[in-house]
């Protein structure tokens, strides 16, 4: 997924410009694993109207959707 940040947060996702952040929450588990989860999640209005929660793995710095 495309997403140009700044400031650590999504400024345009998937060409739309972001118009609203409904919500941010963060989720660190699985510490104690090989495969630990360590993710910044946005849920977005992009200027389009388009709802969308999308995320960073903050370990690889990826962007992905979150799937329905």
């Amino acid at each position: 997924m495309e997403v140009l940040e700044r400031d650590n947060r999504p400024v345009i996702v998937a060409g739309e410009r972001v118009e609203e952040v409904l919500e941010f929450w963060v989720v660190q588990t699985g510490w104690w694993t090989e495969r630990p989860v360590n993710r910044r999640y946005w849920e977005l209005v992009t200027i389009r109207g388009r709802r969308v929660v999308v995320f960073c793995d903050i370990e690889t710095g990826g962007w992905y959707t979150q799937a329905a």
